[in-house]
Protein backbone atom coordinates (compact mmCIF):
# COMPACT_ATOMS: atom_id res chain seq x y z
CA UNK A 1 0.00 0.00 0.00
CA UNK A 2 2.83 2.43 0.81
CA UNK A 3 4.44 1.82 -2.59
CA UNK A 4 1.10 2.33 -4.33
CA UNK A 5 0.79 5.73 -2.61
CA UNK A 6 4.15 6.91 -3.92
CA UNK A 7 3.20 5.96 -7.48
CA UNK A 8 -0.04 7.91 -7.09
CA UNK A 9 2.04 10.95 -6.13
CA UNK A 10 4.31 10.48 -9.16
CA UNK A 11 1.27 10.16 -11.42
CA UNK A 12 -0.14 13.42 -10.04
CA UNK A 13 3.15 15.13 -10.81
CA UNK A 14 2.89 13.84 -14.37
CA UNK A 15 -0.56 15.35 -14.78
CA UNK A 16 0.65 18.63 -13.32
CA UNK A 17 3.59 18.77 -15.72
CA UNK A 18 1.32 18.67 -18.77
CA UNK A 19 -0.53 21.74 -17.55
CA UNK A 20 2.62 23.82 -17.08
CA UNK A 21 4.21 25.61 -20.05
CA UNK A 22 7.93 25.23 -20.72
CA UNK A 23 8.39 22.66 -17.94
CA UNK A 24 9.79 19.26 -18.73
CA UNK A 25 8.84 16.09 -16.91
CA UNK A 26 10.95 12.91 -16.66
CA UNK A 27 10.33 9.35 -15.58
CA UNK A 28 13.29 7.11 -14.93
CA UNK A 29 14.86 4.08 -13.28
CA UNK A 30 18.12 3.80 -11.40
CA UNK A 31 20.59 1.17 -10.20
CA UNK A 32 23.54 1.55 -7.90
CA UNK A 33 25.10 0.60 -4.57
CA UNK A 34 24.61 1.36 -0.89
CA UNK A 35 26.74 1.31 2.24
CA UNK A 36 26.50 2.46 5.87
CA UNK A 37 28.40 3.83 8.83
CA UNK A 38 27.24 3.86 12.42
CA UNK A 39 27.67 1.83 15.60
CA UNK A 40 28.67 -1.33 13.72
CA UNK A 41 30.84 0.45 11.15
CA UNK A 42 32.71 3.53 12.43
CA UNK A 43 34.00 3.77 8.85
CA UNK A 44 32.38 2.24 5.73
CA UNK A 45 33.55 -1.28 4.83
CA UNK A 46 33.81 -2.16 1.13
CA UNK A 47 32.57 -5.75 1.54
CA UNK A 48 29.37 -4.45 3.19
CA UNK A 49 28.38 -2.75 -0.09
CA UNK A 50 25.03 -3.87 -1.53
CA UNK A 51 22.89 -3.31 -4.62
CA UNK A 52 20.36 -0.46 -4.70
CA UNK A 53 17.65 0.27 -7.26
CA UNK A 54 14.60 2.47 -7.69
CA UNK A 55 12.41 4.71 -9.80
CA UNK A 56 11.86 8.45 -9.91
CA UNK A 57 9.88 11.30 -11.43
CA UNK A 58 11.56 14.66 -12.05
CA UNK A 59 9.87 17.99 -12.69
CA UNK A 60 12.31 20.46 -14.29
CA UNK A 61 11.10 23.74 -12.86
CA UNK A 62 13.67 25.76 -14.82
CA UNK A 63 17.13 25.36 -16.28
CA UNK A 64 18.57 25.74 -12.78
CA UNK A 65 16.13 23.91 -10.52
CA UNK A 66 14.34 20.57 -10.54
CA UNK A 67 12.18 18.65 -8.09
CA UNK A 68 12.55 14.87 -7.94
CA UNK A 69 10.33 12.35 -6.16
CA UNK A 70 11.85 8.89 -5.81
CA UNK A 71 11.43 5.48 -4.25
CA UNK A 72 14.64 3.54 -3.61
CA UNK A 73 15.27 0.05 -2.30
CA UNK A 74 18.67 -0.57 -0.73
CA UNK A 75 20.37 -2.85 1.78
CA UNK A 76 22.79 -1.88 4.54
CA UNK A 77 24.75 -4.12 6.91
CA UNK A 78 27.53 -4.08 9.47
CA UNK A 79 29.54 -6.55 11.53
CA UNK A 80 31.87 -6.12 14.51
CA UNK A 81 34.12 -8.80 12.99
CA UNK A 82 35.29 -6.14 10.52
CA UNK A 83 37.01 -4.17 13.31
CA UNK A 84 39.53 -5.68 15.73
CA UNK A 85 38.64 -3.27 18.54
CA UNK A 86 34.92 -4.21 18.31
CA UNK A 87 35.32 -7.91 17.55
CA UNK A 88 34.64 -9.07 21.12
CA UNK A 89 31.21 -7.34 21.14
CA UNK A 90 30.30 -9.58 18.18
CA UNK A 91 27.19 -7.70 17.01
CA UNK A 92 25.99 -7.71 13.39
CA UNK A 93 22.95 -6.55 11.43
CA UNK A 94 21.37 -6.46 8.00
CA UNK A 95 18.36 -4.44 6.90
CA UNK A 96 16.55 -3.70 3.67
CA UNK A 97 15.61 -0.03 3.34
CA UNK A 98 12.78 1.49 1.33
CA UNK A 99 13.31 5.23 0.95
CA UNK A 100 10.56 7.64 -0.14
CA UNK A 101 12.23 10.96 -0.98
CA UNK A 102 11.47 14.44 -2.25
CA UNK A 103 14.59 16.27 -3.48
CA UNK A 104 15.42 19.75 -4.81
CA UNK A 105 18.27 19.84 -7.35
CA UNK A 106 20.35 22.84 -8.40
CA UNK A 107 22.10 22.62 -11.79
CA UNK A 108 25.45 24.37 -12.06
CA UNK A 109 24.77 25.08 -15.77
CA UNK A 110 21.40 25.92 -17.30
CA UNK A 111 20.45 22.37 -18.17
CA UNK A 112 18.05 21.31 -20.90
CA UNK A 113 17.62 21.04 -24.65
CA UNK A 114 16.67 24.59 -25.53
CA UNK A 115 19.12 26.66 -27.56
CA UNK A 116 20.64 28.62 -24.68
CA UNK A 117 20.84 25.67 -22.30
CA UNK A 118 23.49 22.98 -21.87
CA UNK A 119 23.21 19.27 -22.47
CA UNK A 120 25.56 18.53 -19.55
CA UNK A 121 25.70 19.86 -16.00
CA UNK A 122 27.01 19.03 -12.54
CA UNK A 123 24.41 19.50 -9.81
CA UNK A 124 23.90 19.37 -6.06
CA UNK A 125 20.82 18.17 -4.22
CA UNK A 126 19.11 18.35 -0.85
CA UNK A 127 15.87 16.76 0.26
CA UNK A 128 13.74 15.06 2.86
CA UNK A 129 12.78 11.39 3.02
CA UNK A 130 11.05 8.70 5.03
CA UNK A 131 12.97 5.44 5.20
CA UNK A 132 11.32 2.17 6.17
CA UNK A 133 13.67 -0.31 7.87
CA UNK A 134 13.59 -3.62 9.73
CA UNK A 135 16.97 -4.79 11.09
CA UNK A 136 17.87 -8.45 11.59
CA UNK A 137 20.96 -10.27 12.90
CA UNK A 138 22.46 -13.72 12.41
CA UNK A 139 23.98 -15.66 15.31
CA UNK A 140 24.76 -19.38 15.42
CA UNK A 141 23.43 -19.61 11.81
CA UNK A 142 20.00 -18.37 12.88
CA UNK A 143 18.58 -15.06 11.60
CA UNK A 144 16.42 -13.08 14.03
CA UNK A 145 14.24 -10.02 13.35
CA UNK A 146 15.32 -7.47 15.97
CA UNK A 147 12.56 -4.85 16.16
CA UNK A 148 10.28 -6.82 18.50
CA UNK A 149 13.16 -8.37 20.47
CA UNK A 150 13.85 -4.92 22.00
CA UNK A 151 17.52 -5.62 22.67
CA UNK A 152 17.90 -2.28 24.49
CA UNK A 153 14.33 -2.19 25.78
CA UNK A 154 13.52 0.53 23.24
CA UNK A 155 10.56 0.23 20.86
CA UNK A 156 11.64 2.14 17.74
CA UNK A 157 9.36 2.87 14.81
CA UNK A 158 9.02 1.44 11.32
CA UNK A 159 10.26 4.67 9.70
CA UNK A 160 13.04 7.16 10.17
CA UNK A 161 13.17 10.73 8.88
CA UNK A 162 16.22 11.05 6.63
CA UNK A 163 17.94 14.03 5.01
CA UNK A 164 19.48 13.09 1.60
CA UNK A 165 22.17 15.38 0.12
CA UNK A 166 24.92 15.00 -2.42
CA UNK A 167 26.32 15.74 -5.88
CA UNK A 168 25.71 14.45 -9.37
CA UNK A 169 26.10 14.82 -13.13
CA UNK A 170 23.40 15.07 -15.80
CA UNK A 171 23.79 14.40 -19.50
CA UNK A 172 21.01 14.98 -22.02
CA UNK A 173 22.40 12.92 -24.92
CA UNK A 174 19.15 12.70 -26.91
CA UNK A 175 16.03 14.84 -26.99
CA UNK A 176 13.99 12.46 -24.88
CA UNK A 177 16.71 10.45 -23.09
CA UNK A 178 18.91 11.65 -20.22
CA UNK A 179 21.56 9.92 -18.13
CA UNK A 180 22.29 10.80 -14.53
CA UNK A 181 24.92 9.85 -11.95
CA UNK A 182 24.80 10.87 -8.31
CA UNK A 183 26.45 10.15 -5.00
CA UNK A 184 24.85 11.13 -1.73
CA UNK A 185 24.72 10.74 2.02
CA UNK A 186 21.61 10.06 4.07
CA UNK A 187 21.58 11.50 7.57
CA UNK A 188 19.10 9.43 9.56
CA UNK A 189 17.27 10.78 12.60
CA UNK A 190 17.15 7.28 14.08
CA UNK A 191 20.04 5.52 15.79
CA UNK A 192 18.36 2.13 15.37
CA UNK A 193 18.86 1.34 11.69
CA UNK A 194 21.42 -1.14 13.06
CA UNK A 195 19.50 -1.89 16.31
CA UNK A 196 22.43 -0.54 18.37
CA UNK A 197 22.45 2.76 20.24
CA UNK A 198 22.71 2.87 24.03
CA UNK A 199 23.39 0.36 26.82
CA UNK A 200 22.82 -3.28 27.76
CA UNK A 201 19.56 -3.62 29.76
CA UNK A 202 21.16 -6.27 31.98
CA UNK A 203 23.62 -9.15 32.07
CA UNK A 204 23.23 -12.12 29.74
CA UNK A 205 22.00 -14.30 32.61
CA UNK A 206 19.43 -11.71 33.71
CA UNK A 207 18.04 -11.32 30.20
CA UNK A 208 17.98 -15.09 29.68
CA UNK A 209 16.07 -15.57 32.94
CA UNK A 210 13.53 -12.78 32.40
CA UNK A 211 12.99 -13.35 28.66
CA UNK A 212 14.27 -16.03 26.28
CA UNK A 213 17.67 -17.30 25.20
CA UNK A 214 17.08 -15.90 21.70
CA UNK A 215 16.65 -12.42 23.23
CA UNK A 216 19.77 -12.78 25.35
CA UNK A 217 21.84 -13.92 22.37
CA UNK A 218 20.58 -11.08 20.13
CA UNK A 219 21.26 -8.55 22.91
CA UNK A 220 24.73 -9.83 23.78
CA UNK A 221 26.29 -12.44 21.46
CA UNK A 222 29.79 -11.71 22.78
CA UNK A 223 30.21 -15.16 24.37
CA UNK A 224 30.69 -16.62 20.90
CA UNK A 225 33.82 -14.46 20.45
CA UNK A 226 34.99 -14.35 24.08
CA UNK A 227 35.54 -17.99 25.03
CA UNK A 228 31.96 -18.51 26.17
CA UNK A 229 31.96 -15.53 28.57
CA UNK A 230 29.45 -12.73 27.80
CA UNK A 231 30.58 -9.14 28.43
CA UNK A 232 27.24 -7.45 29.16
CA UNK A 233 26.25 -5.87 32.45
CA UNK A 234 23.31 -3.59 33.15
CA UNK A 235 24.19 -0.06 32.03
CA UNK A 236 27.37 -1.04 30.14
CA UNK A 237 27.71 0.75 26.82
CA UNK A 238 26.40 -1.25 23.88
CA UNK A 239 26.52 1.57 21.31
CA UNK A 240 27.08 5.31 21.02
CA UNK A 241 23.88 7.34 21.19
CA UNK A 242 25.75 10.62 20.51
CA UNK A 243 25.64 9.93 16.77
CA UNK A 244 22.76 8.67 14.64
CA UNK A 245 23.17 6.23 11.75
CA UNK A 246 24.11 7.26 8.22
CA UNK A 247 23.99 5.49 4.88
CA UNK A 248 25.20 6.32 1.39
CA UNK A 249 23.82 5.60 -2.06
CA UNK A 250 25.42 6.06 -5.46
CA UNK A 251 23.30 5.54 -8.58
CA UNK A 252 23.26 5.66 -12.35
CA UNK A 253 19.92 6.33 -14.00
CA UNK A 254 18.21 6.68 -17.35
CA UNK A 255 15.12 8.82 -17.77
CA UNK A 256 12.63 9.65 -20.50
CA UNK A 257 11.59 13.30 -20.95
CA UNK A 258 8.07 14.32 -21.91
CA UNK A 259 7.43 17.65 -23.65
CA UNK A 260 4.28 19.64 -24.05
CA UNK A 261 3.73 20.55 -27.69
CA UNK A 262 4.58 24.20 -28.43
CA UNK A 263 4.23 26.18 -31.63
CA UNK A 264 7.79 27.50 -31.44
CA UNK A 265 10.85 26.71 -29.40
CA UNK A 266 12.28 29.67 -27.45
CA UNK A 267 15.62 31.17 -28.52
CA UNK A 268 16.44 33.51 -25.61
Amino acid sequence: MKKINIYVILFCLLLFSYKTDAQHFELGAMVGASNYFGDLAPTPVAKETHAAYGAFARLNLSGSFAFTGSITNATISGDDKNFDYNRIRNLNFNTTLTEYAGIIEFNYFKFGVDVNEKRFSPYIYLGLALTEYNPSATYYRTTTQLRNIRTEEVQYGLFSVVVPFGIGLKWQFQKHIAMNWNFGFRRSYSDYLDDVSKTYPGSWDEINTLKKAVVAIATDPSAEANGGIPISQKGYRRGNSDFTDWYMITQVSLSYRFYKRMKCRRFY
